[in-house]
């Protein structure tokens, strides 16, 4: 039976300029009370490419004393190896669980630049770490690789594994969780009417902004996103609802 982690949006402070450590709190609380099993922090829907280092630093520790004994997985992108030592350890130190290491795709790197990666990461950090592995690279020796969840294609938002949806052994993160488990449980039964809306959903409006407008829905104030994304718009908006509205009842015409 897997074990699903919501990857979750960043809360910022009312002018976006800081971290608010209450209201990354009541996100976590607020997916914790709809079944994750665990958190994904700094990837895609985090809006981690808009965090400074230190806020990436701060993040690990908010998440972490909020989720209490579910585990925490902290993804970032390896942009240089020193800064991903710094972060790893900074993760480590603060009771990260795991981390999923994002390696740059600006400047793709060989077999043998992403093995010699993982093994400086293993020398230095002492709680796990994997990898996501390029599209085509299904596993690497030496290295824990992170694939795409193992599900039917159609449920797939991207064509390769991200910071927002991968599979760690029976660990699932995927975009989908932003509805709460019960309700990506609900969507997934009835996928064949909804689910080629809802991926179609968070393609255009992309995790940070439907994880906020479905808290929005629950009345759960959490900020807005970091300038220059802006909160989802009336497209998105209109296919959240009927999206929402079939998971609910009978599923009415979607746009």
């Amino acid at each position: 039976m897997p074990s699903y982690f919501v990857p979750l949006p960043t809360a910022f402070t009312d002018d976006t300029s800081t971290l608010s450590e209450i209201r990354i709190g009541r996100i976590v609380k607020f997916y914790a009370e709809r079944g994750a099993s665990g958190f994904v922090i700094g990837g895609p829907t985090g809006e981690g490419h808009a965090l400074a280092i230190g806020e990436k630093k701060a993040l690990f520790k908010y998440a972490v004393r909020s989720a209490g004994d579910k585990p925490v997985i902290a993804t970032f992108p390896a942009i240089t190896t020193a800064m991903t030592i710094d972060l790893a350890l900074e993760a480590a130190d603060a009771g990260v669980k795991h981390l999923v290491i994002v390696p740059s795709r600006h400047v793709p790197l060989t077999p043998t630049e992403l093995a010699m990666l993982a093994t400086v990461l293993r020398r230095h950090v002492t709680i796990p770490v994997a990898l996501t592995l390029p599209p085509g690279m299904d596993e690497l020796e030496g290295v824990h690789g992170v694939g795409l969840p193992e599900w039917d294609a159609s449920r797939l938002v991207g064509g390769f594994a991200t910071g927002d949806e991968f599979q760690l052994d029976d660990w699932i993160c995927t975009p989908f969780a932003v509805l709460g488990i019960p309700r990506m449980e609900r969507l997934f039964a009835k996928w064949d009417q909804l689910g080629r809306y809802a991926v179609a959903l968070l393609r255009h409006g992309h995790g940070a902004r439907v994880a906020r407008a479905i808290m929005e829905h629950e009345d759960l104030e959490v900020g807005p996103p970091r300038p220059p994304v802006f909160i989802l718009d009336a497209k998105g908006q209109q296919l959240l609802q009927a999206i929402l509205h079939g998971l609910e009842e009978s599923p009415q015409r979607i746009p």
